[in-house]
């Protein structure tokens, strides 16, 4: 269907999404409002200035997370399986944090039970720790508060339901609070955090708190697990991948420097990689309702004009475009990286002689819009593949990756007629996804040291 106007007050976020109305840049129905905030915040996230600091910040924690694979591989003849899916929420979580907050811990030591109601589990931060000091263990608090899948709260009673409120508030003040003692210190404060110290209300300002710490790091996490899962279950894809990603680090290292934002677009595989999950495995199947803003009409798929009165609700089926066969072709169910792209969904110009490579425009054409439609697209995307290209290709450096005998992650695709899809999509609260995604992880400086290794020899 095609809109016979372009006017970006067409349509407003559902003013019915919960029981009250959204304060928050993501949700709020009020046009006006939305601007306002959107302006505000955006230049928190602009890719050739800010993201351009943050590379360091993500280089030091996508090492600390290696060097803590390492550790856990150790005693286990160099291979072992290893909780992706956990270790991806854990860490997304964190750089988020780390990088738009300006706060290098964003977790404390385990609690003996970190999913109470406890109001004041997060009331005493001085021991949080570095992250290069914590595993996912250190993280199960906040992650069963800002992964998609807790959101909402499920079968909590009103009373639970508000003490589980009542801690995400918690965590948030933590956040504002210790923003607040680097300010007064003359510290970087975070340029996210600095955007939502200064809104006036507060209502507003801790709901865009809430919302960016959940679409921050969840789905970016959730697409870094299955771009590994696919990669396990290629090997001949991994081994391009790292191929791509050891000949552009044996370059940085010999001009004697560290990885830059200006090297980012040339994982050209890998971002491939990244975009094929985005579409195969895209976390949002549909976005959350919008409503149309005045008497429209639209254009049917037989040439006819559909009358669309003010007030209509509707919103985009992502994964039926990301499925289609007559927009993709007869392989559209398959994980496959070289498939023909066009330039702006790798956002790239569409100007071969251009010189611009992606780093700052939305990945978005008719047929693929991962990030959603500009103007109201997803105003964290540059972040999110920044992130993902620095942490991927420090995996894929070292480690060989997995599938393990009898897992269940073998054969699933993103059919509801796929067993294994089906009984996810009706375990979960929030996106289709496994709850748990563990792989076989082998260290590739010690291939050679244990059978498994030896095996793998023979595909690298």
């Amino acid at each position: 269907m095609i809109h016979t106007h372009n006017n970006p007050q067409h349509v407003s976020k559902d003013s019915e999404l919960g029981l009250v109305e959204s304060k928050h840049v993501v949700n709020t129905p009020d046009v006006n409002e939305w601007k306002r905030q959107r302006r505000h915040i955006t230049d928190a996230f602009l890719p050739q200035t800010v993201m351009t600091k943050f590379v360091p910040k993500l280089t030091y924690m996508a090492q600390a997370m290696v060097n803590n694979w390492k550790t856990e591989l150790q005693g286990n003849n160099n291979t072992a399986e290893i909780d992706v899916r956990s270790w991806m929420h854990h860490t997304a979580l964190a750089m988020f944090v780390n990088c738009m907050m300006g706060d290098d811990r964003a977790f404390s030591k385990p609690y003996e039970n970190p999913t109470a109601n406890d109001l004041n589990i997060f009331a005493n931060y001085e021991d949080d720790l570095d992250f290069a000091d914590t595993t996912p263990i250190n993280s199960i608090a906040p992650r069963s508060l800002f992964n998609l899948e807790g959101v909402g709260g499920g079968n909590l009673s009103p009373k639970e339901a508000e003490q589980r409120f009542n801690k995400i508030i918690s965590y948030a003040l933590k956040l504002f609070a210790r923003g607040a003692q680097r300010g007064e210190n003359n510290q970087q404060v975070g340029p996210l955090l600095e955007r939502l110290m200064e809104l006036e209300e507060n209502d507003v300002k801790i709901s865009n708190m809430l919302a960016t710490l959940v679409a921050g790091h969840d789905t970016t996490a959730y697409t870094m697990q299955y771009c590994l899962m696919e990669l396990a279950r290629n090997p001949d894809l991994q081994t391009r991948a790292r191929a791509e990603v050891n000949k552009l680090y044996d370059e940085i290292e010999r001009e004697g420097r560290e990885l830059q934002f200006s090297d980012i677009p040339r994982f050209e595989f890998v971002t491939k990689c990244i975009c094929e999950t985005l579409r195969l495995w895209n976390v949002a199947t549909s976005v959350f309702p919008r409503v149309t803003s005045f008497d429209d009409v639209i254009i049917g798929k037989n040439g006819e004009d559909i009358d669309i009165p003010k007030g209509t609700k509707f919103t985009f089926w992502y994964y039926g475009q990301h499925h289609s066969e007559e927009l993709w072709g007869d392989d559209v169910m398959k994980y496959n990286p070289d498939r023909e792209w066009q330039p702006e969904e790798l956002q790239r110009s569409p100007d071969p002689n251009s010189p611009l490579l992606g780093t700052s425009v939305t990945p978005c054409t008719e047929r693929f819009h991962p990030f959603s439609l500009p103007t109201r697209d997803c105003v964290g995307k540059n972040f999110a593949l920044t992130e993902m290209r620095v942490l991927i290709p420090f995996i894929l450096r070292n480690f060989y990756l997995e599938i393990p005998n009898n897992s269940e992650l073998k054969f699933v695709q993103p059919l509801y007629d796929n067993k294994v899809f089906y009984d996810w999509a009706h375990k979960i609260g929030g996106p289709v996804q496994p709850h748990v995604l563990k792989l076989k992880v082998t260290p590739i400086d010690l291939i050679g040291s244990s059978e498994s290794a030896k095996k793998v020899i023979s595909r690298l």
